[in-house]
């Protein structure tokens, strides 16, 4: 999943990605990956794990165990190597290929920086 470049407010100030935070329903225990591209450069990523909780259907203890395991997380990154930009383009996937991924928000800090004419 994907966004399209956002310039957030004002094209001509320059902006910094500090922190990020995924919105989800854990499908699984796997990695999800937040990935972002400023401007057009390469693309960056930090991946965090999903983190559900839960046990098998045939393998839990009547009033002991969590079946459903988390119905909503939010996964918090500081992204040390954010990086200014003009525009971001934000999205996220799970590298696992026989796991969900259920994305309900891609959260950001920006900090507006000084107005930049240079291209």
């Amino acid at each position: 999943m994907a966004m399209p470049f956002l310039h957030f407010g004002n094209m001509h100030k320059e902006k910094r990605l500090e922190r990020a935070s995924l919105g989800l329903s854990p499908k699984g225990n796997s990695d999800v990956t937040l990935k972002w591209t400023r401007d057009g450069l390469t693309e960056q990523s930090q991946t965090a794990a999903q983190g559900a909780t839960g046990t098998q259907l045939g393998a839990f203890v009547l009033g002991t165990s969590v079946l459903g395991g988390s119905t909503f997380l939010d996964l918090f990154m500081s992204l040390h190597e954010g990086g200014k930009f003009r525009a971001l383009k934000l999205g996220a996937e799970n590298l696992n290929l026989d796991e969900d991924l259920e994305l309900h928000s891609i959260s950001a800090t920006i900090k507006l920086g000084a107005d930049s004419g240079v291209n």
